[in-house]
Formats: C-alpha cells, structure tokens, sequence
C-alpha cells in the first residue's frame, strides 16, 4: 500500500496553532477553567470533563481518551454523542470565548476527532474557530431521514418503484438477531480480513465501545441470517451496529457489515437483501424512538443502497469533523517500525533514570 502523502506545512501549522491557543487560554488564563478526571470507563479509557466560566457564561466539554493497538491514546466523543450543547453562549463572540477555553485544557500529545452535531447554533463559526485553534476541518457526506410517527409507517413511506416487495419478501427469508458486542467485532474483522482490504480500525475498542453502548442504552448489535426448517444456526449474511441518543435527538448507522460472496458451489451465499433489510430495520427503530436517523457518512455504494429506497427518503446534508494529528501520531502511522524503536528506547531511558535515582 502506497503511503499516504502528508501535508506538513498544515500539520505544523496546526500544532503551532494549538499548543499557542493552549498557552494564551490555558496557562495564562489558568482561572476560566478545571479539567477532572474520573475513573476508567467500562474498560475502555478515560472519561474527562473539562469546565469554563468566563464573561459570565459557561462551558463544559467531555471526552473519553482511549488506546489504540498502536499504543497512541486518542481523544473523542462516544459514537452516540455529537458536539452541541457545549455552552449556554448565545453570541458568536461569547461561545468563541468559552470554546476557546474549552479546547485549551485538552491534553497536548493525544489525537482528537469531534463530530459537529446537526443542532448546533452557528455551526459553521464553531467550525472555523476549531480550524483557527489547530483542526482540520473533514466535511463528510452523510445522509438524514425523518422517520414517521410510528415505527409501522416506515414502509408505507418507501417510494423506490420495487423496494417494498424486496423488503416484504426479504422479512419472509431472513431473521433478525440480536448480536453481542464480541460477536459484532468478530464479523466485522472477518468480514474485512475476507475482502483482502487492509483496515485500521481498532478492533478491540469498537467491542468496548458498543458494549458500553448497549449497557447504557446508547446501541444495539442486529445481525441477518437465513431462516432454517432444521433447527441448525445459519451463517450471518449480515449485520449492523446502531447508537442513539435521545437527548440530541440522534439516531446513527453506526457500522454495516455483510459477509462476501463466496464460490458458486456456496452451500450458504448471503442473501442479496440482507443489508437492505437491516437499513429498514434500523429505520424502523429510530421511528419506535423518535429520533432524527443519520447514516453517520456514505460511499458510493451506500448512496447506491439508500437511493433505493426512493427518491426524498433520505436527504443529503454535509456534517463536519475536527480532527486534530499529533506529529507523533502521523509519524506512528507512517514510520512505525522507527517511531517504535524510538519509544522502546524512550522507555529504556527512562526506566534508566528512574533506578539511578532510586525510585
């Protein structure tokens, strides 16, 4: 695989930026806020919540800091959380005041990604202050959909010339189950390992993740398979994992999985409407909760899969990321058998000191 070609110039140009703001609104503003520290989460990481007061309003901003396999510890929010009601500003000046603030007390060696939330005030000023405090600023395409008062109006909603008589004849072939988190991560990996693709998504955290989502009523794991007159457990065709988050009025397709086709002889091919079935599925659920459904991005295969069913069901919108790169998190990604060595002997030294001076 080709390496990525980096932009240094904007990527020092963001650290300067960033450790800047931390310096005039965090070191030398020490009084505007706290940042706490509660115990570790679910297994997970790190749950902090950082606190401002100035000009007489107020801001807090909470994140969860995990490991990743790498060994790097990166900053975000939970999967069911975008970033919306951070202050109680009501002016673009004032909730650049708190903001500011906010980003100052943010750790300066962890990696951090935001999602701007679809009810944001002023998003796009909030956008351009993370971009002038060291983000970049990711556009990402994504798709909403209103569902109906009920959760059985759904289909009747459906306007794709033949979608409804897929979907109907897909419920008759196929069942619906309930996946544990382990499960989920387990298809997903094997799913991907299956398409030779490489992928660097952690595997291990995305278990956590959706575990702690499920024990706290944020998400849900449904995987598809073909019904069995044998009583025997056929393989998952299938599978999605959904979050929600009913104070934000949020609903996402979190992550979708299906299971390759495999030789012609295929004792077992997936089903061909498995994934379409889960969409509504998902849908549907959103409708029984009464939340807002974003697809959480898209591909040109997923825009493929929503435009089926029918025209003015989903509708476009563009949802922004502030992804902030730590120079040794870029570094990591692209050296990592260097950057490795560096840390093994950053750690030996260490290590060194610590039993010269007997501690």
């Amino acid at each position: 695989m080709a390496r990525r070609k980096r932009d240094w110039p904007r990527l020092w140009g963001d650290a300067v930026r960033f450790h800047l703001n931390r310096l005039r609104y965090g070191f030398l503003d020490p009084r505007a806020g706290v940042s706490t520290q509660d115990s570790e989460v679910a297994g997970i990481g790190i749950l902090r919540e950082s606190r401002v007061r100035v000009q007489g309003h107020s801001g807090r901003l909470q994140y969860c800091i995990i490991q990743n396999r790498s060994g790097l510890w990166q900053g975000y929010q939970f999967p069911w959380v975008h970033l919306e009601d951070f202050s109680d500003a009501v002016t673009t000046e004032a909730t650049a005041a708190v903001l500011r603030r906010l980003l100052a007390r943010l750790p300066g060696h962890i990696s951090f990604g935001f999602v701007l939330g679809a009810q944001l005030p002023n998003a796009q000023a909030v956008a351009e202050l993370f971009r002038k405090t060291g983000f970049k600023l990711s556009p990402d395409n994504t798709f909403y959909y209103t569902p109906p008062a009920q959760a059985a109006e759904v289909m009747d909603g459906l306007t794709g010339k033949s979608i409804k008589g897929t979907l109907r004849r897909a419920r008759r072939d196929l069942d619906l189950v309930e996946m544990t988190a382990e499960e989920f991560a387990l298809f997903h990996k094997a799913n991907i390992e299956a398409a030779g693709k490489a992928s660097y998504r952690d595997w291990d955290n995305d278990r956590l993740l959706l575990e702690l989502g499920k024990t706290s009523d944020h998400a849900r794991a449904i995987g598809v398979r073909r019904k069995s007159a044998s009583g025997a457990s056929p393989p998952f065709d299938a599978a999605v994992a959904c979050t929600w988050n009913r104070s934000q009025n949020l609903y996402k397709f979190w992550r979708l999985t299906y299971r390759q086709r495999g030789a012609e002889d295929d004792p077992n091919p997936p089903h061909p409407d498995a994934t379409k079935l889960l969409l509504l599925d998902a849908m549907e659920h959103a409708a029984s909760l009464g939340l807002e459904f974003d697809t959480d991005g898209t591909t040109p295969g997923m825009t493929k899969l929503f435009s089926l069913f029918g025209p003015g069901v989903f509708r476009p919108a563009i949802r922004i990321q502030c992804v902030r790169d730590t120079i040794w998190s870029v570094l990591r990604r692209d050296h990592p058998s260097l950057t490795g060595r560096i840390a093994r002997l950053a750690a030996m030294i260490l290590v060194s000191r610590r039993r010269t001076r007997g501690e």
